[in-house]
């Protein structure tokens, strides 16, 4: 990673775990996170495919990730192959991208 996407990581870990309220995005979990332990959760997976089709603008957009407080609930955070899920997302994330620049 560069200097400056190391820049990008932490800020968007910053973002995502500030969104949560330090506390795992996971629906009945509620465990309180850590900044340096916490784990981002992509909700569409960041497999080749995905970058391929998305682009890493939408895979690691804070919109497409979730904070969690570990594996298991990193797994739950997936939506898989949920295509209608997915379509919404990607226009959401699309969306938010247009109004940032």
């Amino acid at each position: 990673m560069t200097g400056r996407e190391q820049l990008e990581y932490m800020e968007r870990r910053k973002q995502v775990l500030l969104r949560a309220g330090w506390v795992c995005e996971i629906p009945d979990c509620n465990n309180r996170l850590s900044f340096d332990t916490y784990q981002m959760a992509h909700i569409i997976g960041k497999g080749k495919t995905n970058m391929r089709l998305y682009g890493k603008a939408v895979i690691h957009h804070p919109l497409n990730i979730k904070a969690t407080c570990g594996d298991a609930c990193n797994r739950l955070a997936s939506c898989g192959s949920h295509t209608a899920e997915i379509k919404e997302l990607v226009e959401q994330i699309r969306a938010a991208i247009k109004g940032e620049l």
